[in-house]
This record gives C-alpha cells, structure tokens and sequence, in this order.
C-alpha cells in the first residue's frame, strides 16, 4: 500500500468518529424517548453495551488481521466462496445503515434549510460524499481531522451548557417496562450496523506500537460525548 494512504492515529480515530457521532448526538435522544418512553435512558444503556461489544469484536479482527480488509477476514476465516457469500449478505444491511444515515442527516439539515425539499438535500450529500470518496481514505481522514474536531468541541460546549442552564429533574432509577427497553434498544441498534467501517480501513493504519504509538486497537462511540480508544498491546 503506498505511503500516502497509511493514516495517523488521529486521523484514524477521526474518520471513524466522525461516521457515527453526528448522527447519534441528535438522533439517539429522539429514537429512545419515541419507543422507550420513560425508559428511554435505559434503552441507550443497552444498545451502548452492545456497541462497546461490537466494538471489541472489531478491534480485536483489526489487531488479529492487520493488513486485510473486511472480505479478507471473512476469507481468511471460512475459506474465499463462503467468506465472499458471507460479505455480501451483510451488503443489504450495510445499505440499510446508510439509508437510515442519510435519513436522519437530511432531517437535521432541514431544520436550517426549511424550503428545500429533502430529496434535494438527501442528493447533495450523495454527490458531497461521491467527491470526498473520488479523492480516497487519505483525503477524507484529512478533512474529517479538521471538521469532527470542531464539531466535537462545539457539541462539548453545547451540552456543558445545556447542563448548567437547565432544570435537573430526577431520573428514574427504576425499569418502568423491560418491553420499553427491549423496543428502545432494537430501534437504537441499527445505527451501530455501520461499524464494520473499521474493518474497511483496517489496511490503511499502522498497527505496530513500534512503528506508530497513537493507533487505537479499538474504538467504542458514546452517544453522549464522544469516543475513547485504548492503544494497541
């Protein structure tokens, strides 16, 4: 692979950040409370279990096979025509995934662009994403430094001030339903299904402590704040 595909740490940390974040810093509150009602903090507790798990599972294939992609992987474990069936089952739900992104960034955007119709937003964004894609990994790791670490900041601030403004009612501490949660959770999941994007880069970020001492062996994405990695063994 040449020089100038292999991505920093940061940058590494960034681009996969900056996949999820957004969307679940404005998406995830309005998801739980709609299908989880009262137990829509427990429902985030759930799917956020499961996503540091889905996490583990990621870092661990990166750090197992480094320099194989995600196909790769699956070959290397079931052998090349059932590791090739096996990655195109997951295509619909990966699409899915997106589908669903699109969605909710759409509806963010409207917000600030009330007379344009989503159609028009939701095509913007396919053609903004065509570009960065045209230019590659490198590229958009370079961008995704720059623009998630600013929307990160601002997010930080927002939510500093929301805290210290606003009311502080008491929190349930109770199950109200396990149904609630279980429901809650379900809908909350699938904005997790984009994860296997970490095995997609995996190739593109050093792995050897020796070599690059800021890579993240795993990343696990918080719908509250932000992401937290632990450095490779």
């Amino acid at each position: 692979m040449k020089r100038d595909n292999i991505l920093t740490g940061f940058q590494t940390i960034m681009i996969m950040s900056s996949s999820y974040l957004p969307l679940i810093f404005w998406s995830f509150a309005q998801i739980a409370v709609a299908h989880a009602g009262f137990d829509a903090q427990w429902s985030v507790l759930g799917v956020l279990t499961l996503g540091v798990l889905i996490a583990w599972i990621h870092g661990s294939l990166n750090e197992r096979f480094p320099n194989l992609d995600g196909v790769q992987m699956l070959e290397r474990l079931y052998g090349k025509w059932v590791g090739k069936l096996y990655a195109g089952l997951y295509v619909p739900i990966y699409l899915g995934f997106i589908s669903l992104s699109l969605y909710f960034f759409a509806s963010i955007l409207k917000i600030f662009f009330t007379d344009t119709p989503r159609s028009v937003i939701v095509l913007l964004v396919c053609l903004v994403a065509w570009r960065g894609a045209w230019f590659g990994i490198s590229a958009l790791a370079q961008v995704a430094s720059i623009i998630h670490s600013l929307t990160l900041l601002g997010t930080f601030i927002s939510f500093f001030y929301i805290l210290v403004q606003s009311q502080h009612w008491w929190i349930p501490h109770t199950i109200t339903h396990w149904n609630s949660v279980w429901n809650g959770t379900y809908h909350l999941l699938p904005l997790y299904l984009g994860f296997n994007f970490t095995l997609m880069i995996s190739p593109n970020y050093l792995h050897q402590k020796k070599e690059q001492s800021g890579i993240p062996s795993q990343v696990f994405f918080s719908a509250e704040s932000s992401s937290f990695w632990l450095l490779p063994r």
